[in-house]
């Protein structure tokens, strides 16, 4: 059986990017500044305890519940959704989550304590549809 190299660890040592706190910040840092640059984006995001262990990913192509359910099997985290994330063309600094999977408890503060975090990064707050 083959494996999925998108879950496989890339970063030397054998850590996995989206687990190691200064990997995971850039990796967040760059989708973001592509989300800001080429508009929306398919989006999987899965919620912790602490805002240090949220995990947000962006992709143009890939399926946003597949992303969902992929940083789920990296964290073990339980609660997700996906859906598609855009730049508020009107407030500067907002990110539009337009979700289609089921709303975690308290997803919108969550997801801004994470974006908190992780500063400095282009959008301080986030909108929920």
């Amino acid at each position: 059986m083959k494996k999925n190299p998108q879950t496989e660890p890339k970063a030397p040592g054998g850590e996995d990017p989206m687990l190691a706190r200064p990997a995971y910040k850039k990796h967040l840092q760059r989708c973001l500044r592509q989300l800001k640059a080429h508009g929306p984006l398919n989006f999987g995001l899965v919620l912790g305890e602490r805002p240090e262990d949220h995990r947000f990913t962006l992709h143009r192509s890939r399926n946003g519940k597949l992303l969902a359910e992929e940083l789920r099997e990296r964290t073990g985290l339980t609660h997700r959704t996906w859906g598609q994330a855009s730049a508020d063309p009107a407030q500067a600094g907002v990110l539009v989550l337009d979700l289609e999977g089921r709303v975690p408890p308290r997803a919108r503060a969550k997801t801004q304590q994470m974006l908190k975090e992780f500063r400095p990064l282009p959008f301080a707050k986030v909108l929920l549809k």
